[in-house]
């Protein structure tokens, strides 16, 4: 068992990383309970704000915390269940929204900057990023699992604090689970960009299609064809007083665009490849 006189990261560390092994196992503070008046469990937290404390120091701390605390979570992860290391992690990456209490939807921007934690552990823990991404892609109650907003996932896996050089191996575990939201590689981004993508999104997956495996290009690039068909509007009434988000076909040419867009940022060896799913 655990014992914090024990640790010797604790015991060695400077002041910012005992106060880090401190937030941390404050983090890990959780257990289950079953509500008689729903179905299913929830996973109750010691404190609710103790993950975004955790996040909060790592993030006083730079690059340095975000290696700390990844490695911090990297040795206990053996320790918990899956979907505990999953709540775990998506609480982590959601901090900076959810310590707004903001009514909006959350943007991808505010979870692309946790990216880092993860970067420090895709390479070495790909299954467990992976299970987690399924995770988040699935409402269940047994676990407490609700299926998790296209920007949240999203920004984090297209984030420009995750090496896709490191994520090679995790895309191509990716191109064979079921449970892998393809949605990432369709959903349109929010209305005020007026396509299909943003273009960094473009950029991102010109990048993921240069590098993952040849089962992880062509799986998603045909997402891409097939499925990312549609753009974000925004529809105003009462005289711009109230307004909604419609879904509405893009035209061929801004499909076109964006096809184009992604193959302008494949490497030279798999834009072939590419390009002969995209015809």
């Amino acid at each position: 068992m655990y014992e914090l006189k024990d640790d010797r990261l604790f015991i060695d560390g400077t002041d910012d990383e005992r106060r880090l092994v401190l937030k941390f196992n404050e983090a890990m503070a959780c257990h289950w309970e079953d509500p008689k008046e729903k179905a299913g469990r929830r996973l109750v937290f010691a404190s609710s704000f103790a993950v975004s404390g955790f996040y909060d120091q790592m993030c006083r701390m730079n690059e340095h915390g975000f290696l700390f605390g990844a490695l911090l979570f990297a040795r206990r992860a053996g320790e918990l269940e899956r979907q505990v290391r999953s709540h775990l992690l998506t609480r982590l990456i959601r901090a900076q929204y959810d310590w707004q209490d903001c009514r909006r939807p959350v943007r991808e921007s505010e979870v692309s900057h946790a990216a880092g934690f993860i970067n420090a552990l895709i390479g070495d823990m790909t299954e467990t990023i992976l299970e987690w991404v399924e995770d988040m892609n699935t409402d269940d109650p047994r676990f407490d699992l609700e299926c998790q907003p296209t920007p949240v996932i999203r920004g984090m896996l297209f984030s420009v604090n995750l090496d896709q050089r490191k994520t090679s191996r995790f895309w191509g575990l990716a191109a064979g689970s079921a449970r892998f939201p393809d949605r990432v590689f369709f959903d349109p981004c929010p209305p005020a960009n007026g396509s299909i993508f943003m273009p960094y999104h473009v950029k991102v997956i010109g990048s993921i299609f240069s590098l993952a495996p040849e089962a992880a290009v062509r799986r998603f690039s045909r997402v891409i064809k097939e499925r990312a068909v549609n753009k974000a509007v925004l529809i105003s009434s009462d005289d711009n007083r109230s307004w909604r988000v419609e879904l509405h076909p893009a035209s061929d040419i801004e499909r076109s665009n964006v096809l184009n867009g992604i193959l302008s940022n494949v490497s030279n060896e798999r834009r072939p490849l590419v390009a002969e799913i995209f015809a």
